[in-house]
C-alpha cells in the first residue's frame, strides 16, 4: 500500500473523483463522511489555524482509504498546541475505507503514518466513533489506544426496517403517554397540517433558521436556559449550513403547519444510504404549550411507515430521555483522546490543560 498526504485545498479538490468513486462502496460511511460535506466545510472553517491533513492511501493505484484529517494549532494559557482532528461536523465521524478483504489493513496502514508523523501534532483527538465502526474494531484491539478510546455517549434510532407495518411497531412498541391528547389539542385549537419539503429554498432556510434562533432565545429567557443558544447566531456556521442546503442538499424537512402556513416546529435530516440523520429541530415558542415535539416525531414516523423512504430514522447525537420514547434501538459513540507524551512538551501541555480543568 501506498501513502499520499494532501495539505492544501487544490489538492483536495483534485481528490474529489476518486473519493467520491471510493464512497460508493466504503464500510460504515455515514453522510458526514462524504467528500460534498467535508469540501464544503473546509471552505468555511479552513482558517490560518488548521493546516489540512488528508491521508490518502493506495492499493495497486487505486484510492482505498481516506483518513480525512486536519491539525489545528490552539492556545492554553502560555502555550500553543497542536491537535489532530477529523474534517467536519456532525454526529459521527470516520475513515472512509472501501469494502474488500484488506480494509482493516487499510485501517491499519493510516495508523501507521499517524505513529511514523507523531512530531506534527501533540494531541491526537478522534471523537463520534460510531462502536460497530472498523475504527472501533481497530481502537479496541490496540494496546496503546486501548486506555484512551472511551465512552462518549449514545444516539438513539429507529430502524424501521424491523416493522412490517405502523401497526405492528405500535403494538410491539406502543406510544407515547397523552400523545393521542396533544394531537387532537393542537387540532383543536390550531389546526395542523405535516408538510415534508425534499427541495430546499434560500426561503425555506432563513425560516428554519429564524424559528431555531427565536426558540433558543425563548429557553434562555422564560425557561432560564442560559447555556442554550442557536447554531444559526454564528455567522460562519450560518453560511456554511446555507451553502449546504443550496449546493446539491440531500436532505428532508419535515414541518408541521398551521392553517396560515405557519411553522409550529419543523426536523431537518440529512438523507444518505436510506438514513435520515436528524441534525436540527426547532419550535415557535407561541406554540410552546402544545406538546408539539412528541407530535411531529409521531407524524414524521407515520409517514415513514407510509412513505418507505428509509430504513434508519436516526434521531441525533444529545442525551434527552424523549427520543427513547420511540425506540429501544441506539448507536455507542467513542472517541480516542492520546497525548504525544514521547515528546516532553506534549507532556506538558497536557499537564497544563489538566490543571487548568481542575481549577
Amino acid at each position: 500500500m501506498e501513502i499520499k498526504i494532501i495539505k492544501d485545498s487544490a489538492g483536495f479538490d483534485q481528490l474529489k473523483a476518486e473519493w467520491e468513486n471510493l464512497q460508493e462502496t466504503a464500510v460504515d460511511l455515514d453522510y458526514y463522511s462524504t467528500y460534498h460535506f467535508n469540501r464544503l466545510w473546509w471552505d468555511y472553517y479552513g482558517d490560518a489555524a488548521k493546516k489540512l491533513f488528508l491521508i490518502c492511501v493506495y492499493n495497486n493505484k487505486r484510492l482505498v482509504g481516506v483518513g480525512p484529517f486536519y491539525i489545528e494549532t490552539k492556545k492554553l494559557l502560555l502555550f500553543q498546541y497542536r491537535t489532530l482532528k477529523f474534517l467536519g461536523r456532525g454526529d459521527y465521524f470516520n475513515l472512509v475505507i472501501a469494502e474488500n478483504n484488506h480494509q482493516m489493513e487499510t485501517v491499519k496502514a493510516i495508523f501507521n503514518y499517524l505513529k511514523q508523523n507523531q512530531g506534527e501534532w501533540e494531541q491526537l483527538y478522534l471523537t463520534h466513533i460510531r462502536s460497530d465502526s472498523l475504527l472501533a474494531k481497530f481502537c479496541f484491539k490496540q494496546p496503546n489506544y486501548f486506555a484512551n478510546f472511551v465512552f462518549l455517549g449514545e444516539v438513539p434510532f429507529l430502524h424501521l426496517a424491523k416493522y412490517e407495518s405502523l401497526e405492528e411497531y405500535r403494538r410491539q412498541f406502543g406510544l407515547p403517554t397523552n400523545l393521542k391528547r396533544y394531537c387532537k389539542k393542537l387540532t383543536k385549537e390550531i389546526g395542523y397540517t405535516l408538510r415534508v419539503y425534499e427541495t430546499h429554498s434560500e426561503a425555506l432556510f432563513a425560516r428554519i433558521s429564524a424559528i431555531h434562533q427565536e426558540e433558543q432565545a425563548y429557553l434562555k429567557q422564560v425557561k432560564q436556559k442560559a447555556e442554550r443558544h442557536s447554531l444559526f447566531e454564528n455567522q460562519r456556521t450560518l453560511d456554511f449550513l446555507k451553502r449546504v442546503y443550496q449546493n446539491n442538499f440531500q436532505g428532508i424537512t419535515f414541518a408541521l403547519e398551521n392553517n396560515q402556513g405557519e411553522i409550529l416546529i419543523y426536523i431537518t435530516c440529512y438523507y444518505y444510504r436510506r438514513i435520515l440523520y436528524t441534525w436540527n429541530t426547532g419550535f415557535n415558542p407561541r406554540y410552546a404549550k402544545y406538546s408539539l415535539g412528541r407530535i411531529l416525531d409521531y407524524e414524521v414516523i407515520c409517514y415513514l411507515f407510509s412513505n418507505p423512504i428509509a430504513d434508519i430514522y436516526d434521531f441525533g447525537a444529545g442525551r434527552y430521555p424523549w427520543k427513547f420514547e420511540w425506540t429501544d434501538d441506539f448507536q455507542l459513540l467513542y472517541q480516542l483522546n492520546c497525548w504525544n507524551e514521547e515528546y516532553p512538551y506534549a507532556k506538558l501541555i497536557k499537564r497544563a490543560k489538566s490543571f487548568k480543568n481542575n481549577l
